[in-house]
């Protein structure tokens, strides 16, 4: 597997997206944008493990995503 076959497998998408919102919070006040980075995360994990459509990955990315800003 090659580096470009490698990062455009789901999961390392979804893992480069999450850093990408956990540093952005960093330079955004108001602690909201950590939360989708938390959602972008768990969605990596659902990936990795059972390699959903690219529809319930969006719904996980939001479901995940709201209830870690609510809780």
């Amino acid at each position: 597997m090659d580096f470009y076959e490698f990062i455009s497998q789901p999961y390392v998408l979804w893992f480069l997206i999450s850093i990408f919102f956990m540093l952005l919070e960093f330079g955004i006040p108001g602690l909201i944008v950590v939360f989708f980075g938390i959602g972008a995360l768990i969605t990596s994990l659902t990936c990795f493990i059972f390699d959903p459509g690219l529809n319930i990955q969006l719904a996980i990315f939001i479901v995940t995503s709201l209830l870690s800003l609510l809780f």
